[in-house]
């Protein structure tokens, strides 16, 4: 594949095979600017690994952090249903225990009504 550049010089459009890599250049002078780009990128890149790292330690912490925030959870709702539960069976006795009181008076009323009849 050919590709078309625009040469510098001149504007005019050179033509380069794409089998080659472009060309580059490089004169001895732009060294020293190059390898202190490089340093700066170096330096650059291990800002943001440490930072990256950081942020991944956060992460892990956080993680965790919620895990057991959700383990709490559950053991709360479980302790609550549990404790639901057991009211709601203390309530289903005091009603059973209510109504069958009723029926007693009730007979006790009927046995007194009849009674009082006869006598």
């Amino acid at each position: 594949m050919v590709a078309m550049e625009p040469d510098t010089d001149d504007n005019r459009i050179k033509v380069q095979d794409s089998t080659t890599p472009p060309t580059i250049p490089i004169f001895s002078n732009d060294f020293p600017e190059l390898q202190l780009r490089n340093k700066s990128f170096v330096a650059e890149l291990e800002v943001l690994r440490l930072s990256n790292e950081n942020l991944e330690s956060k992460l892990m912490k956080r993680e965790e952090e919620f895990i057991q925030v959700q383990q709490q959870k559950e053991d709360a709702l479980t302790k609550v249903a549990k404790e639901r539960d057991s009211l709601r069976n203390e309530i289903l006795k005091v009603e059973c225990l209510l109504r069958e009181r009723e029926r007693e008076r009730r007979n006790q009323e009927t046995g007194l009504g009849t009674e009082g009849r006869e006598g």
